[in-house]
């Protein structure tokens, strides 16, 4: 099967698989101690890229890989579910 064929099957499987490279070659992500996929966006205080002078060039400061602050949120879910079946 081929990579293409396993991304439409699975959308976003190779984007995890690039992000799971980097955390080995960088180390996880944290962000005030915490993992920064267990943050919960909705709950800081200051979201900048919300800002209407925002422009896409500005969101890549807060968001890589093409993720905004939806997909930040769906990508975080999809990582726990995998994380959960992994350790049945």
């Amino acid at each position: 099967m081929a990579t293409s064929d396993l991304d439409n099957d699975r959308p976003g499987l190779f984007l995890t698989d690039t992000i799971r490279e980097r955390e080995q070659l960088m180390g996880k992500p944290v962000y005030n101690g915490e993992l920064i996929y267990n943050v919960n966006i909705d709950e800081l205080p200051d979201k900048p890229w919300r800002s209407r002078d925002c422009t896409p060039a500005k969101l890549s400061q807060y968001f890589n890989y093409g993720f905004d602050e939806a997909t930040w949120r769906l990508y975080c879910k999809l990582r726990k579910e995998e994380e959960e079946k992994r350790s049945k």
